[in-house]
């Protein structure tokens, strides 16, 4: 008779111990599958991620390309920035007898009183800008992107100015009501705030779209100012002094619009531009923060057309 119990329980015994080799091997052989797979796995997405970054960056440096931008034109700026300036210093606006008076018509340079110390200039300005830039082309040239320096070429037209006789406001003489006292051909003193320089520095950022024909843009640009003094005489200024007044600087966000040429493919054409100057900082000279002179500034409007140029890269 076959001693089933105890084969049974050698049997069972050997199963239990089986069954806990079987139990103790899973543990040592678990982990080192897990761990491969997680070092196979995070091997993958490593090379997927290294693979999604690197495309666009190859993307982008197919697309992306540098290219140089010139231009150059021609326009007009209405006014002036100054609406009023008010306590011009003495000295900018006292100007003495001309010469040829003293002599021909008898006067006396104690004569010549200062000018009334307020004024409101007015002038226009014919400009030829000229700029060149470092940009970039994206998209196969549907997006520029421009930051370059430039240049206006200024040739202003000052037709404002404050004006006097030498004896304006002394009492008035056998005959003349006016209080004027003046023979033929005697010179008026004048002043006016012009421009002093001829060329005006720019600074610019620029963002266009050749296939909408569009652009937009942001210049910067420092003005000097000063004030000329001197006689009117047979309707010609003749300047006797100039002293600095101020340097302004300004803001001009603009607008271009291309009427010929320009393509993604090409983009030089000839364009319409218009913007809108505005004053951003003013820095009075020594005098006239000795006067205390006070400034009040109005935009000014910009219209004119331009010729661009590019050269860009082909890779």
């Amino acid at each position: 008779m076959a001693y089933q119990p105890e084969a049974g329980k050698g049997d069972n015994t050997r199963a239990g111990t089986a069954g806990h080799a079987h139990q103790k091997a899973s543990p040592k052989r678990n982990p080192f599958r897990f761990f491969k797979h997680m070092a196979s796995s995070a091997a993958l997405a490593s090379a997927l991620a290294l693979g999604s970054m690197a495309a666009p960056k190859q993307a982008a440096a197919q697309d992306a390309s540098p290219y140089w931008y010139f231009s150059f034109g021609s326009g007009g700026q209405t006014s002036g920035p100054f609406s009023q300036i008010r306590n011009v210093p003495v000295a900018m606006r006292t100007v003495p007898v001309y010469p040829d008076d003293i002599t021909a018509y008898n006067q006396d340079s104690s004569w010549s009183q200062p000018i009334n110390p307020n004024i409101q200039p007015v002038s226009s300005s014919y400009i030829i800008p000229i700029r060149i830039a470092r940009g970039v082309s994206f998209d196969d040239g549907r997006l520029l992107a421009e930051l370059g320096i430039g240049g206006d070429i200024a040739i202003e037209y000052p037709t404002a100015c404050s004006e006097r006789n030498y004896l304006e406001n002394y009492a008035p003489t056998a005959g003349d009501s006016t209080g004027f006292v003046r023979g033929y051909g005697t010179a008026l003193t004048y002043y006016q705030v012009v421009l002093s320089q001829s060329v005006v520095p720019r600074v610019f950022a620029e963002i266009g779209i050749p296939h909408s024909r569009l652009a937009v843009g942001y210049e910067a640009s420092m003005k000097w100012y000063q004030v000329v003094n001197g006689w009117d005489r047979w309707d010609t200024y003749t300047p006797y002094k100039s002293y600095s007044l101020t340097t302004l600087i300004t803001g001009m966000p603009y607008l271009s619009v291309t009427v010929f040429g320009a393509s993604p493919d090409n983009p030089s054409g000839l364009s319409l531009y218009g913007g809108v100057e505005f004053v951003t900082n003013n820095l009075p000279g020594a005098m006239a923060r000795q006067a205390q002179t006070q400034f009040a500034f109005q935009p000014t409007f910009v219209l004119g057309f331009r010729w661009s140029g590019y050269s860009i890269r082909s890779d």
